[in-house]
């Protein structure tokens, strides 16, 4: 028996020599993560409740200024594409954690590595399906505006859980002269500084390159030809649609609803399921 059990190797933890694993890498980045995060939510819901409004407040939602939605919009896909440089950065500086022996100390230690596995999947999830919903690509059988709200909600919710965890760990190492941070070898700092301006450099190219469809200045640099915008008359088809799309429907007059119906709202036939005013 004894010859047996010396045959099996040790369940044992690998191994990680890198020396910028560390908390303060992770809450430098971490900082920065959290900024788009909250950006992209924010604006997230803007977005969500002028195109899907609650009700009671539909006639008050403000339409003005005109160009405020494009704002929202253009800062909604700028942070959620920043965050993908950053994502992927702060998930190499914390993964060896993932190989921790024990797996779960306590509960509380099992519920909190729990969380993090939502936060981590929630992340990627929806960051991986909003970057492919710029270029209208939908590979999955599910819609996608009620999926990528609910999970918005839970990486919010899952987020604010591991602030609210890592806090005195956060708080250790948010500055050079932090306790923590004094307490890292001083010969790691200048390979710290340059992953982070690695990173901060991966941050500024993806988002160069894809904030033109809101900034016009930066237009040329757009790479996501999708919805850029162009000086010049529109194609007649409705926007975002194939060219080979127009004609199939004649534009309807547009129409204004009767006092005491809300609003005065134009309204296309392109509109969808809005009722007409003579049959609502």
């Amino acid at each position: 028996m004894e010859a047996v059990r010396s045959r099996i190797p040790s369940l044992r933890p690998p191994v990680f020599r890198g020396r910028l694993h560390d908390a303060r890498t992770a809450t430098s980045i971490g900082r920065w993560l959290g900024l788009a995060f909250a950006v992209c939510f924010v604006t997230g819901l803007i977005s969500h409740f002028l195109q899907h409004p609650p009700g009671w407040p539909a006639n008050d939602l403000p339409s003005r200024p005109v160009w405020g939605y494009r704002l929202t919009q253009g800062l909604h896909v700028a942070s959620g594409i920043a965050a993908v440089p950053l994502l992927l950065a702060k998930l190499w500086t914390v993964y060896p954690r993932l190989f921790e022996w024990p797996p779960a100390r306590s509960v509380l230690h099992a519920l909190e590595r729990l969380s993090i596995g939502l936060l981590v999947s929630g992340a990627v999830f929806e960051l991986f399906s909003g970057l492919l919903n710029t270029v209208q690509w939908y590979p999955w059988p599910f819609s996608f505006v009620p999926v990528h709200y609910a999970v918005a909600w839970l990486v919010a919710g899952s987020l604010v859980l591991h602030i609210a965890v890592k806090a005195p760990e956060i708080k250790a190492h948010w500055s050079r002269r932090s306790s923590g941070t004094l307490a890292l070898p001083a010969e790691d700092a200048p390979d710290r500084r340059s992953l982070l301006a690695a990173v901060a450099a991966a941050v500024g190219a993806v988002t160069l390159t894809t904030v033109g469809q809101s900034f016009t200045p930066l237009r040329k640099l757009e790479t996501r030809s999708a919805r850029a915008p162009a000086p010049g008359p529109r194609p007649a088809g409705p926007a975002g649609q194939p060219h080979r799309c127009r004609g199939r429907r004649r534009p309807h007059p547009r129409r204004r609803l009767p006092p005491g119906g809300g609003r005065a709202a134009a309204l296309h036939a392109d509109a969808g399921r809005t009722a007409r005013p003579d049959t609502a």
